[in-house]
């Protein structure tokens, strides 16, 4: 490992555990856009094949991801990547810094994969953070974290996790804070999020920044193993920069998702966005 992970400050852990990250209010300029929307249009024509392309074009521009990454699109919600990535992601061994519910979950998916060796697993006080031991870095060929615990809204900076080797790969929930968050992206391999918090939309969506080396091991992985269709990150990455999903998306959730990515842009980006989530969330406080 070239990099350990540092100890976060005591002001991402939030101060009032009541406080979870649930789903954001979709605005009504987002519902009035639904109005002109090609609902009802097949998801391989072209009115909602732009509506794609828009969406991972603007992504790719609004977040601080490395700039040769793909932006894959299916449905399912994020927490379908749990399942994909047993099968298609962890080679025989995973680590997960766990902090809360939604962590736990994928940590415990990968412990039921008959396939798979036990995962490292290592959890702190809900609302709190844990790091993984250097024996358990070492050992594991993914690395498992959760950027913002939806359970507890627990923050974890970007620069707080450990950094793969070239023969490991990084892989990070965002599903609670992307779009709310200007933490640098380009050393993750696989962030992945659903749409229904700071981006506004709806859920049944997941979304993945995907880096090189995560293509490079799911090609080679889905030679080596069964990899269920809806499962296989690699055939949806593929279908993504068709501009299309593997299935048939809503038309809805893409379109509410569209509308609010415009709005972030020419709001000021995400820059912007991370300041007005702060400002709501303090509101809560």
């Amino acid at each position: 490992m070239d990099q350990q992970p540092a100890t976060p400050a005591p002001q991402h852990i939030p101060h009032d555990g009541r406080f979870g990250a649930g789903p954001t209010r979709v605005r009504a300029e987002q519902l009035a856009s639904l109005t002109s929307a090609p609902l009802g249009t097949s998801h391989r024509a072209e009115p909602v094949r732009n509506i794609v392309g828009d969406i991972r074009s603007r992504l790719q521009t609004i977040l601080p991801c490395a700039p040769n990454s793909s932006i894959a699109i299916g449905n399912g919600g994020a927490s379908l990547i749990w399942d994909a990535l047993t099968f298609i992601g962890i080679e025989q061994r995973s680590a997960h810094a766990v902090s809360g519910v939604f962590g736990n979950k994928f940590a415990a998916i990968s412990a039921a994969a008959p396939h798979l060796d036990t995962p490292a697993i290592a959890r702190s006080q809900y609302g709190h953070f844990t790091d993984l031991s250097a024996a358990d870095l070492a050992s594991a060929d993914t690395l498992c974290y959760t950027h913002n615990e939806t359970s507890t809204g627990t923050y974890l900076p970007t620069e707080a996790m450990a950094r793969a080797d070239d023969h490991q790969l990084l892989v990070v929930d965002g599903t609670s804070i992307a779009g709310a968050s200007c933490d640098d992206l380009s050393a993750i391999d696989v962030y992945y999020f659903s749409p229904q918090k700071a981006f506004g939309a709806d859920g049944g969506l997941w979304i993945a920044i995907l880096s090189d080396k995560a293509r490079a091991r799911f090609q080679r992985l889905r030679t080596e193993r069964w990899i269920p269709p809806m499962f296989d990150l690699e055939a949806a990455a593929v279908a993504s920069e068709k501009d299309q999903t593997y299935n048939t998306p809503a038309v809805a959730t893409l379109a509410l998702l569209q509308s609010q990515l415009r709005w972030i842009e020419a709001a000021g980006g995400l820059p912007w966005a991370a300041s007005h989530c702060h400002e709501l969330s303090q509101a809560v406080y």
